[in-house]
């Protein structure tokens, strides 16, 4: 069975980023994730057993601006989708930016996945303004 590692730095940066057994996908996250290169390997043995499904994780950011320390415009910074495994559904709000994350099915193109992502980010900021109004 062939196998695709894709890797990115060199010497004591050298990192393997992800493994593939099918090309196009090794392709893919090379491309969406800034890698150096795809290294292909026979392998003689590959055991790789799991109940998850394969997913499409789709990860969506958005940027804070802020004037004086304070928080006062939330722009939108881009999406990207990757291949794995098992389910994602968080939102991490950190200082200046908010990150989404979230699973579908392989099929769902990139539109449907940020309509799904911008309605939890409008979920989320309403819960926000109603919280800062019981202040």
């Amino acid at each position: 069975m062939r196998i695709y590692i894709v890797t990115s730095g060199e010497y004591s940066d050298y990192s393997i980023d992800a493994v593939f057994t099918d090309k196009l996908q090794a392709e893919l996250y090379a491309a969406t994730h800034n890698c150096d290169r795809i290294e292909e390997y026979e392998s003689d043995q590959c055991v790789f057993e799991t109940n998850k499904k394969p997913r499409m994780h789709w990860r969506g950011i958005w940027e804070k601006r802020s004037k004086y320390g304070l928080c006062n415009k939330i722009k939108f910074w881009y999406l990207e989708g990757t291949y794995g495994l098992g389910d994602v559904d968080e939102i991490v709000d950190e200082e200046h930016r908010i990150t989404i994350r979230i699973s579908t099915d392989t099929d769902v193109d990139k539109e449907k996945a940020k309509k799904i992502i911008f309605d939890k980010f409008y979920q989320w900021f309403y819960r926000q303004v109603e919280t800062e109004e019981m202040k």
